[in-house]
Order: structure tokens, then C-alpha cells, then sequence
């Protein structure tokens, strides 16, 4: 039976991840309203409903709220990368769960500034002076967060259990790669996956060129019945870190172990006429996307 087309997986991903997250948004802004207005009431029956030190309260009680959001988002992100590793995919995947993070931070800060607005000249000014730092200081711990998803997903620390396929017919599960007839021995479907998605980012940033040597190569991998089948995964696997590598930024990019990749590639396709073939093709295309 086939698997599900990846992109298709992807955007069901995608549109659950937007789903649960406008849930725990909604309940978080309740749950902080109802904090927010206990404080008030609070100082209130104190005289004190317009003091600096109110503000300061609500500043903790609104990040706090801001900072267990994000950490839920992270969570859930993890959890589908389960299902889905291209979501740890650096680019454009984890870019845009980044901006969103971020957009909730700016969104605290927001909330705060529309609430000083309400206080007399001059108090919760210092609170909102620590607010600024507070956030600047949750966006740096959430550009930690996403470096270290892009990392672990590289490393596969957030896959399920890989589904594989033994002598199946496999042509039309993925987009962009092409594999007609039986797969011989297990393939790695999740790492087939991550390179066809890699390839759809290729194209959408103009480099046809790469994006059809990337898929021929691996089309003819995948078919190719001169490497051991130990060796064929290994070259599937150098080449799933190949390819998200040319989605990453420049900045989390890995030049040495690039390079030392590309070596074991060479070695491990020598014994292969067609795949040798390829490869010379592939390789000064991967070169300039990935020079330092």
C-alpha cells in the first residue's frame, strides 16, 4: 500500500500546527485576562489601582504568560517532526515558526505598552524599560530554541519510527522523485522524504539546475543495483544532509563536514558507472550552493 504523499503530509502538518496553536493562544490571552483582572482587584482594595508597581505585576504575569505559549509551540513542533521532519527543515519551515515566536514576544510587549497608556505620566515607566530588555532577552533564548530544533533535526533526534519499504512498487509517493518499478532491500522513506522536500525549496529559490540533479541522482540511487545495500543507505543518508544543508543559512551551515560528506559520497558511488556519472553533475552544483 502506498504512504502518503510527504508535501501532502506536510501541509496537513502545517495547517494542525496553525490549528493548535490558535487554541493555545486563545487560552492563553484568557487565562492572562483573568490573572490580570484578579491583580487589579486586588490593588484596587489597596488604593493602589494605578501605581508603577501594578504595572510591574502585570509585566510578569503577561510574560510569563508569553513564555509558557512559546514553550508549548516548541513542544508541539517537536511532536509533529515526529510525523514530519521537514519541519525542522531550517529553511523555510523553522524561519517561519521563528517569526511567529517572535510576533508573540513583540505581542506582550504591545499588550504591556496599551496598558501604561492607562497610567498617569510617568509611572510604570521603569517597568516598561524592563519589558524591552525582558523581551529582548526571550528572543534571544528562542534563536537558542530554533538553532537547537535545526541541529537536533539534522541529527534525527525528533523522528518516529521510520517506516520502511522492501521490493514495493514506490513510484508517484514523492513529488519530486521519480522511482518506477520495486525498491530492492529497505529504504528509508523519512530520509527520501526530507531530500524531496529539499528539492521543492531549491526550485522555489530558482536553482533549477540543482533541483533536477538532486532528484536524478537520487532516483537513480534508489535503483542502482551495483552498491550494497548497506552502502546505499549510508549514501542516502549523506545525501538527506547534503541537501538540508542548501536549505539552511549560510550561518548554520557545517562547511567542514560538507566537504568531508562529499568525499564519502565519491568513494561509496565509485563502484557505480551511472551513479558515478551523475554524481561529476551533482557535485560542482552542490559546491557553489554550499562554499563558505
Amino acid at each position: 500500500m502506498n504512504e502518503p504523499n510527504p508535501n501532502f503530509n506536510l501541509r496537513v502538518a502545517r495547517r494542525l500546527e496553525d490549528t493548535r496553536l490558535s487554541t493555545l493562544l486563545e487560552e492563553a490571552a484568557m487565562q492572562r485576562e483573568a490573572d490580570l483582572n484578579a491583580l487589579l482587584r486586588g490593588f484596587a482594595a489597596q488604593g493602589k489601582a494605578n501605581s508603577g508597581g501594578r504595572l510591574q505585576r502585570e509585566m510578569d504575569i503577561i510574560f510569563a504568560s508569553t513564555e509558557s505559549l512559546i514553550e508549548k509551540a516548541i513542544a508541539y513542533r517537536k511532536e509533529l517532526a515526529t510525523k514530519v521532519p521537514a519541519l525542522l527543515l531550517a529553511f523555510p519551515h523553522l524561519k517561519e515558526f521563528h517569526a511567529r515566536l517572535d510576533e508573540y514576544i513583540d505581542g506582550a510587549v504591545l499588550a504591556l505598552r496599551t496598558r501604561h497608556l492607562k497610567y498617569p505620566a510617568g509611572a510604570g515607566d521603569a517597568a516598561m524599560g524592563a519589558s524591552v530588555r525582558r523581551a529582548s532577552a526571550l528572543k534571544a533564548k528562542v534563536k537558542r530554541e530554533i538553532q537547537a530544533l535545526s541541529l537536533e533535526g539534522t541529527l534525527g533526534m525528533h523522528r518516529g519510527e521510520e517506516p520502511k519499504v522492501t521490493n514495493l512498487n514506490i513510484s508517484n509517493i514523492f513529488h519530486n522523485i521519480n522511482v518506477q518499478g520495486s525498491v530492492v532491500g529497505a529504504v528509508n522513506t523519512g530520509q527520501v522524504q526530507q531530500i524531496d522536500v529539499a528539492v521543492d525549496h531549491i526550485k522555489l529559490g530558482g536553482d533549477a539546475a540543482l533541483a533536477r540533479s538532486l532528484a536524478e541522482f537520487a532516483e537513480a540511487l534508489l535503483a542502482d543495483t551495483e552498491l550494497h545495500e548497506n552502502d546505499k543507505k549510508e549514501v542516502l543518508e549523506q545525501l538527506s544532509f547534503l541537501t538540508t544543508q542548501t536549505v539552511a543559512p549560510k550561518e548554520q551551515r557545517k562547511p567542514g563536514m560538507v566537504r568531508s560528506v562529499m568525499e564519502e559520497v565519491a568513494k561509496a558511488v565509485s563502484v557505480s558507472t551511472a551513479l558515478v556519472t551523475l554524481w561529476e553533475k551533482l557535485h560542482p552544483l552542490l559546491s557553489h550552493v554550499l562554499r563558505p
